[in-house]
């Protein structure tokens, strides 16, 4: 499972909830549940952390409430969930497995808290499982959990997947593109359409950025050595697309960028 990033705010290493967590954990409020709200926001608001080597993001609000008629899997929840301000807070996983006990005993009857308790458990029956126990089996799971990866590590690692990888995608990506191409060309003309003004500034912060490395590239491709077909001589490819352009029709069969001579391997 892919490390989720908090995004709650933390003051004094302590979290603090957002008005929009806190509205939506009271609307669960019942006489029966009370106990267990209590019991998870005292988790929450004292056992979260800054740092630490062997945790877990958890959904404070669980994806599984906002079920419907459209929304009916994981996939299609996890989205909603991520809209709500400050919804993402770091755990221990010994705390982790902890705040779906509780999820699951504030929603008793629900069979998707159930199931997320016993896979974060990895125990079929959680019926007469003790407190102390399942503190047991976090510790556990805690001990034998691998430490958090870097962003360095995870960058390394995704770099080396990327290059094992690289051929494989782009044969897919190349494919995937000869039989979208007209699906693609219509939906970058609708972006384009909708997002004038956004293009248009984003690509001049990007020309900005990178206009010494554009123009050092755009130096190094003009002097690139080509072969004149007409002229039977060699030239740089600037001078190739100049004498293109002054004399159209003797270089209509001419494509520059070919004439470049290639270095041999």
């Amino acid at each position: 499972m892919p490390k989720r990033k908090s995004n709650v705010k933390i003051e004094n290493g302590k979290a603090v909830l957002s008005d929009e967590v806190l509205k939506i954990i009271e609307s669960w409020r019942t006489e029966e549940n009370s106990i267990w709200i209590d019991e998870y926001l005292n988790l929450l608001l004292n056992n979260s952390i800054i740092d630490c080597k062997k945790s877990r993001g958890h959904h404070i609000i669980p994806c599984f409430v906002f079920k419907d008629d459209t929304h009916k899997t994981r996939k299609e929840t996890e989205p909603l969930a991520d809209k709500i301000e400050g919804n993402i807070i770091e755990l221990s996983i010994c705390n982790h497995l902890v705040a779906h006990y509780y999820i699951w005993k504030i929603f008793k009857n629900n069979l998707d808290a159930k199931i997320a308790f016993q896979r974060s458990c990895k125990q079929e029956n959680i019926d007469n499982l003790t407190q102390e126990e399942i503190y047991i089996i976090g510790r556990m799971e805690e001990e034998c959990a691998k430490t958090n990866k870097t962003e360095e590590e995870i960058k390394a690692k995704n770099k080396e997947y990327n290059t094992i990888h690289r051929e494989e995608r782009n044969r897919k990506n190349r494919e995937y593109n000869k039989t979208h191409k007209k699906e693609k060309a219509e939906y970058n003309k609708r972006y384009r359409e909708l997002h004038e003004d956004d293009v248009k500034k984003k690509r001049k912060i990007y020309n900005e950025i990178h206009r010494e490395e554009r123009n050092r590239k755009g130096k190094e491709r003009g002097n690139q050595q080509c072969y004149d077909p007409k002229e039977n001589e060699y030239c740089t490819l600037y001078a190739l697309n100049a004498r293109k352009k002054r004399n159209k029709e003797k270089y209509k069969d001419v494509i520059p960028k070919d004439c470049v001579i290639k270095d041999e391997e």
